[in-house]
């Protein structure tokens, strides 16, 4: 788990992103409005033509598991945020979630153009599964592994783990939650990740516009969290620089493992 402090100090894409995923389907729950985000070919496509399904799918989790999970998953992606700012985070949100909406909406079209494949293609859960995984694709390969430990189970038997076994196991959950619905929505969004990440597929360095000019507007007194980001393109360098400086300026030891499960759910 991520050793950065607790709390969304000056991540606030990360904390009204948390925000909207535990009141979207809050609000959806009190107010009978569950059925707006289920989407299916049949019918709500082929014979209602209720193509704004397709989006309000992606908005929010319907299940209280799965909105319990993507929370703990999103409060460790704002180490994202704090090292390559809010402007860029706020980017590659809206990047990875287009490109999933993209995504889903040419599945719906192979429904109509390959007869027969709607038992494969046309289900889709409610939720941004392909986002959250499309971010955890960029929180692999930019936030690096701070330690290792082993767990023994007899005396010549060992499994050795990393920081981030615990966001892998998240992940694995969210992606099996509705079977195998869930787990195709998790390909999607891993290959979406991995091709935006490698520059395969463009906007990986587009910039929301106007955003320094919206957030004065807005909050002229806002922590500006710009300065000094480490570049977007060199994870291994940032990281490690990131990392050290920690080091040097708190050498406090490890935190143990139960003190991080503890840490997540605190303010």
């Amino acid at each position: 788990m991520s050793t950065l402090s607790t709390g969304f100090s000056n991540v606030p894409i990360s904390r009204y992103l948390t925000y909207l995923t535990v009141l979207i389907p809050l609000i959806a729950s009190l107010t009978s409005f569950k059925y707006i985000f289920y989407l299916s070919y049949s019918p709500f496509i082929d014979e209602f033509g209720q193509y704004w399904r397709l989006l309000t799918s992606q908005l929010g989790f319907i299940n209280e598991s799965e909105v319990l999970i993507s929370v703990i998953l999103l409060y460790q992606f704002r180490a994202l945020e704090r090292l390559y700012s809010s402007h860029k985070y706020l980017s590659i949100l809206i990047v990875l979630f287009l490109y999933n909406l993209l995504f889903v909406s040419i599945i719906m079209v192979l429904n109509v153009c390959i007869p027969g494949v709607s038992w494969v293609l046309g289900t889709f859960p409610s939720g941004p599964f392909g986002l959250i995984v499309s971010l955890f694709v960029i929180y692999k390969n930019f936030i690096p592994v701070t330690y290792n430990f082993e767990i023994y189970s007899n005396k010549t038997t060992k499994i050795i783990l990393n920081d981030q076994f615990v966001i892998y196991l998240l992940i694995f959950h969210l992606c099996a939650s509705q079977g195998w619905s869930s787990i195709r929505n998790g390909i999607y969004g891993h290959t979406i990740g991995w091709l935006v990440f490698n520059d395969i597929l463009p906007g990986r360095n587009w910039r929301v516009p106007l955003y320094r000019y919206l957030n004065r507007k807005i909050d002229p007194n806002s922590f500006n969290n710009e300065v000094h980001t480490p570049s977007f393109e060199n994870p291994e360098s940032t990281g490690d620089a990131n990392f050290e400086a920690d080091d040097d300026d708190d050498p406090a030891e490890t935190r143990p493992l139960a003190r991080q499960f503890l840490d997540t759910f605190r303010g």
